[in-house]
């Protein structure tokens, strides 16, 4: 049950984390023929942001815990490059 706890808040983390990248994606945007955002600072440091969770799972020593959150990180970035992406706003 511990585990489930665990990767429930690690998908909430990387969820939160892989959002911010998935809004100002610049292929995304190119793909659907919208104007690519320019602010490209913190991509790199929110995807390591994003696997944080499953490096503090796998301290815990719960394997299967860090199996249910590698497959739940990807379920969610799949899931949010489903969306088509919003046009960026002229003031960001």
């Amino acid at each position: 049950m511990i585990d489930l706890l665990y990767c429930l808040m690690g998908w909430i983390v990387s969820g939160l984390c892989l959002l911010f990248i998935a809004r100002r994606d610049p292929k995304r945007f190119r793909a659907h023929s919208l104007p690519v955002p320019t602010d490209q600072r913190y991509r790199g440091l929110l995807f390591l942001a994003s696997l944080l969770p499953g490096v503090a799972i796998a301290l815990t020593g719960s394997v299967s815990a860090v199996i249910m959150w590698a497959g739940g990180w990807t379920v969610l970035g799949w899931l949010l490059a489903l969306k088509r992406p919003k046009k960026p706003n002229a003031t960001v």
